[in-house]
């Protein structure tokens, strides 16, 4: 209830005896109080849910046994801030006087016959305890408001703070990197993309030998595909620059390992690819840098990437993802089956819109195990034959369905089409080569960009 005080209190009398009532109304007035008196109670009621009042003064006697508590506790419902009065038939009428105070909260108990400056002043002390805890309730809720807002404020800034030091620590590293990679660094621009490659790695090889030795690995593993996929010289020598520099920013935005199945573009590869522009001889690098984690698009989208940033792609990613499963499971070697499997269903779950089909297939399924040096081939589920042996776990998710070293039957294939259905399985790798080349595909059969 807010109290107005450009008014007089207001008084709710609620008496079904029209002498009393009138005789109640004329003395109220008379001490300078607002009055609104009802025999009726539900018209009470619907007048207290339309009017603040300071006090609610009801007759104890409403007829039915109970019907004024009753009455009493509806109307707190509606108004929860004003005093209640209950005028009871004297000493005799005390019972329902103590049910009054102990259910709906009354203030005031009145005795009829009442004597008029005595019943003014319970009332006026009614309005001042009502006004009393009004103002001490608008205090506490004012200084409550308070304390929240400031305690908002507070941990607002906390996030800010905490958001700004971690926005100027990515700073100051990516300045690092951008410092020890800067033009001014190049202090022979011959324009010739190896000697610059070469100035450019071995200053980052100071700083992070760990970044460096993995995109020469990458590299290494890009330039072997590019050959056997029979492209030119030019474009495996410009896909190994790129492969070599294509992670230069990333120590500055680690948060972005994470997304590299997701096919996003990343920021690291984007302000890699601004500042290796600016270097000579670099433009067409820059540009496979830029966009080697840009999703697959449709073919015949004028703006998807080259085939060479497409091919990064796919390599980077799955050396990201058998770097996570060698670290989640190192005693099982750089070339563990199950590595493999996870790895490689990683970037076969991302799918077509992620990776180019025509690049990925032909690298997991050719060219990833004759680099690990595994004699093993890829079948679809359609194309098992009992007897053949498991070269590795066959996987749906995480859930390993056949180990490693499974010789096939009957049963276990029909299960595995089956199950097919519902979860996805990537096909199954066999031990040794097939005898005969249906099915069989090779990275050059793929190549065209």
């Amino acid at each position: 209830m807010g109290t107005c005080v450009s008014r007089p209190p207001r008084i709710l009398a609620l008496c079904p005896e029209p002498t009393m009532r009138a005789e109640l109304a004329r003395h109220i007035e008379e001490g300078g109080f607002q009055v609104l008196s009802f025999a009726d109670p539900d018209r009470a009621l619907a007048t207290l849910a339309r009017k603040e009042v300071e006090v609610v003064l009801c007759d104890a006697d409403l007829g039915a046994a109970g019907a004024a508590v009753d009455w009493l506790i509806r109307a707190r419902e509606l108004e929860t801030e004003a005093a209640f009065a209950v005028l009871v038939d004297g000493p005799n009428d005390l019972p329902r006087a103590a049910e009054a105070i102990n259910r709906a909260g009354a203030a005031k108990i009145l005795l009829t016959p009442w004597e008029r400056d005595d019943l003014l002043d319970e009332l006026g002390e009614a309005v001042a305890m009502v006004r009393r805890d009004t103002h001490r309730s608008r205090r506490f809720a004012l200084i409550t408001a308070r304390q929240a807002r400031i305690h908002r404020d507070r941990d607002r800034l906390r996030q800010d703070l905490a958001r700004t030091l971690r926005r100027v620590g990515e700073l100051e590293d990516q300045l690092e990197f951008l410092e020890l990679s800067r033009v001014e660094r190049i202090v022979e621009p011959s324009g010739d993309a190896e000697h610059v490659v070469g100035l450019l790695l071995q200053v980052l090889r100071g700083c992070v030998p760990a970044l460096v030795t993995e995109c020469e690995h990458i590299a290494q593993t890009a330039m072997a595909s590019a050959q056997a996929l029979g492209w030119s010289r030019a474009e495996c020598m410009d896909l190994r620059h790129a492969a070599l520099l294509h992670h230069i920013l990333l120590p500055a935005h680690p948060s972005e390992d994470r997304a590299i199945l997701t096919g996003a573009r990343c920021e690291h590869a984007t302000a890699a690819g601004e500042l290796l522009v600016r270097l000579p001889g670099l433009s067409t690098v820059a540009d496979i840098v830029a966009r080697h984690h840009d999703a697959n698009s449709d073919p015949d989208d004028l703006m998807r990437p080259p085939r060479t940033a497409r091919l990064l792609h796919v390599i980077s990613a799955f050396s990201c993802a058998m770097r996570k499963q060698e670290q989640a499971a190192p005693g099982e070697g750089p070339a563990g089956a199950q590595a493999l499997a996870l790895a490689t269903n990683a970037l076969l779950d991302a799918g077509d819109s992620v990776f180019d089909p025509e690049l990925l297939h032909p690298f997991l399924t050719e060219h990833v195990p004759s680099l690990f040096g595994r004699d093993e081939h890829h079948l679809p589920l359609d194309a098992l034959e009992p007897g053949m042996e498991l070269a590795r776990p066959i996987l749906s998710g995480q859930l390993s369905l056949l180990s490693v070293g499974t010789t096939l039957n009957d049963p276990q294939i029909a299960r595995l089409r089956e199950m097919s259905a519902q979860h996805p399985i990537h096909g199954a790798w066999i031990r040794g080569h097939p005898n005969q080349a249906q099915g069989a595909t090779t990275l050059a059969a793929h190549g065209a960009g």
